[in-house]
């Protein structure tokens, strides 16, 4: 009897370690750790500290998290997916900052069903490549809303009627551009000009453009840049006469990057610099949640991470965090097998278009927060609305706070 019992509990063993080995998911974030190294780490944080809240894990399986470099670069975004495909325990893959990498690789993602997580891309159209079953959720600002928010941040509240529309030369720039012309077009204003500029912008060129934009009467600059780029017209900006220098109205994606170090605090108290974020309130008044949520993080990642208000790039990690807490309640509200990653996507991402329970996030309280596209339309597969954001600025020690109302 005593040998049955063993053989019995030896065969236990063996099977839970098998279904074990099974059981195990892998999620990806494919990012640009070089160029945009604070706003991908930022990311990253996020992610681990909402996993590490579980032991990482979801539907009570094992999950760990995969990151990779993609460098800005398309193609090695792709290759980076390929990976994601090909591996059989992929339940989802993270994106980063960039746009232009998601955007030229939707189709593929869409073909292989894979779920794809944005807390960050803003581009309109990467949540709306597919109206019918759509594998992309996005927790981040939307260009198809931001446009629209920085135009009327301009026109009513600062009364600016002359601006440039200075925008990077991709995917990203030209939603953006088509977006904020038909808001101004219905405040019955045309831009002085629309400028356009490449990655790795050198100083002369924008030196001369900027000359030519002044010139010309510009009263503002909406800007769509990463922070290379938004480097290079803020230094050429602050180097004017304080006379000459016009407020410029800006994108986020500045604040990706070193922004404050490389533009320098001498330059950068000279401008008066706007810029869209989420709803930075948690961030200079954490609730108990939030409190104990940047507790977790400092415990886990120590003199990597500064206190919530020094933070460069606030919103990575905030969005990281609740998109991440969006994954795992839909992940505990179905039964995942463990058994095939793909037959396991599909049952995450019906169920991310259904949480039937609020889930409690750093930037707000989540209550249905995706849908169906044909139910919900164009905004299906967004987290967030125009009303979660806000307009921040840089204080004189660089440091991002939220515009005063």
């Amino acid at each position: 009897m005593n040998g049955f019992v063993l053989y019995i509990f030896l065969m236990m063993v063996s099977l839970s370690a098998l279904a074990d080995k099974k059981a195990e998911y892998h999620l990806y974030l494919d990012a640009d750790f070089t160029g945009s190294r604070v706003s991908s780490i930022a990311i990253e944080q996020g992610i681990r500290t909402a996993l590490d809240e579980v032991d990482y894990q979801i539907g009570g399986h094992r999950v760990s998290l995969i990151c990779r470099d993609h460098r800005g670069n398309t193609r090695r975004s792709r290759a980076n997916l390929e990976e994601a495909i090909a591996d059989p325990k992929t339940l989802a893959v993270f994106c980063g900052l960039h746009s232009p990498p998601v955007l030229t690789n939707l189709a593929r993602v869409h073909e292989a069903g894979m779920l794809l997580l944005d807390p960050w891309a803003a581009a309109h159209s990467i949540t709306r490549f597919s109206m019918d079953t759509n594998w992309v959720f996005r927790l981040s600002l939307d260009d198809a809303k931001v446009g629209q928010y920085l135009v009327d941040y301009a026109i009513e509240k600062r009364g600016f009627k002359r601006p440039v529309l200075l925008l990077e030369d991709t995917g990203w720039g030209r939603s953006n551009e088509k977006n904020m012309m038909q808001a101004l077009r219905a405040y019955g204003i045309s831009p002085v000009s629309v400028e356009w500029f490449n990655w790795n912008l050198e100083e002369l060129g924008s030196r001369i453009r900027l000359r030519r934009m002044l010139q010309a009467g510009a009263d503002c600059l909406f800007l769509v840049a990463n922070t290379r780029e938004g480097v290079v017209w803020a230094r050429e900006l602050a180097a004017h006469a304080e006379q000459d220098r016009i407020p410029i109205i800006s994108h986020w994606g500045i604040t990706g990057g070193n922004f404050v170090e490389e533009v320098g605090l001498d330059s950068l108290n000279k401008l008066e610099l706007f810029f869209v974020q989420p709803q930075l309130s948690v961030i200079h008044a954490p609730s108990v949640y939030a409190r104990g949520v940047f507790e977790h993080a400092e415990k886990l990642f120590g003199e990597a991470i500064a206190e919530p208000r020094e933070w460069q790039a606030p919103a990575g990690f905030l969005h990281g965090y609740d998109i991440t807490r969006l994954l795992l309640a839909a992940g505990e509200q179905v039964r995942l097998r463990g058994e095939d990653a793909g037959k396991d996507r599909e049952v995450v991402r019906v169920a991310l278009e259904s949480l039937e329970q609020p889930v409690e996030g750093l930037l707000k309280a989540y209550v249905r927060p995706f849908g169906s596209m044909q139910q919900m339309g164009v905004d299906g597969h967004e987290a967030l609305r125009s009303s979660d954001y806000c307009m921040g600025s840089f204080d004189e020690m660089g440091r991002i706070v939220v515009e005063a109302e």
